[in-house]
């Protein structure tokens, strides 16, 4: 009976000693809880509700410190991720920045290219404008030229019916007079006269043109009023096939009128193309 007893109490002791061991070890190795231990390790049995509210206190403070350092780490996130949130926000507005700067570059180089391009244009409706007033001009020098000859050409048609007009006047007085003197005209010689070579030319008989040619007739032969060779009668009158038999037999393809007119300058005035070439094909000028 003692025997166990003796043998629960040393059951015991051994058990407390273990406790105490294990106790110092852990005191030993978690130094923070040996604090506290030490801080906790003699409370009176009296003192056993102060303890608690103690322990309770300092577990509330603790669990603060640990909100406010939560809170602390969680406005430093939240400002770093602001700072993140900023700088992401820059490089996207410096990239903006950049993009625009660059689409003004585009848009002010396109302008200065649309300027440059509007004044090339402009220059160059400038310069057509001028040419077309300095062909204005010229076409105006021009018709005012050809009214100037075309004035002079009929100054000169005028003038030769005026002329002709003149002679036909002065031959129906000479045939009235020599009709009224009954004076009976000299017989006519072989040869033809300038005259009338001159209007059988004009009348552009081939036959008796070539007879009056080798009756003496004289190929350069003028009229009496204005001077006109045969040539110039035959050109005015389209007689090709004579003026060119003229040409074979000596006539002078330059010889003029007392208008100064040549046989190819009617001939242009007439429009006798076919004529004119025969001229300029013997030289005429």
């Amino acid at each position: 009976m003692w025997f166990e007893f003796l043998l629960e109490g040393l059951k015991k002791f051994a058990g407390e000693i273990i406790g105490t061991l294990l106790l110092i070890f852990v005191l030993w190795a978690f130094p923070g809880l040996r604090s506290l231990f030490t801080k906790y390790k003699s409370p009176k049995k009296n003192d056993n509700d102060t303890n608690i509210e103690q322990v309770l206190k300092d577990l509330e403070e603790q669990r603060k410190k640990e909100a406010s350092k939560r809170a602390e780490l969680e406005l430093e996130l939240e400002k770093k991720r602001h700072e993140e949130a900023l700088k992401a926000q820059q490089e996207e507005e410096a990239k903006r920045r950049a993009e625009i700067e660059r689409q003004l570059e585009a848009e002010r180089q396109e302008r200065e290219r649309i300027q440059a391009e509007a004044k090339r244009r402009e220059e160059a409706l400038r310069q057509a404008e001028a040419q077309k007033a300095e062909e204005s001009r010229r076409n105006a020098e021009i018709q005012r030229q050809l009214e100037e000859q075309r004035k002079e050409q009929e100054r000169i048609r005028a003038e030769i019916q005026r002329k002709e007009k003149l002679a036909q006047e002065e031959a129906r007085k000479l045939e009235e007079s020599l009709r009224k003197s009954e004076v009976k005209p000299k017989k006519k010689e072989p040869a033809m006269s300038d005259y009338e070579f001159v209007k059988l030319c004009g009348a552009g008989d081939a036959r008796k043109i070539e007879e009056a040619i080798m009756n003496g007739a004289n190929v350069n032969a003028k009229d009496d009023y204005n001077g006109v060779t045969a040539l110039i009668w035959a050109v005015m009158y389209g007689r090709t096939e004579t003026a060119e038999m003229l040409i074979n037999h000596g006539a002078n393809v330059n010889a003029k009128d007392d208008f100064g007119r040549t046989a190819l300058w009617l001939a242009a005035d007439y429009d006798q193309t076919e004529t004119a070439e025969l001229l300029r094909r013997y030289g005429a000028k």
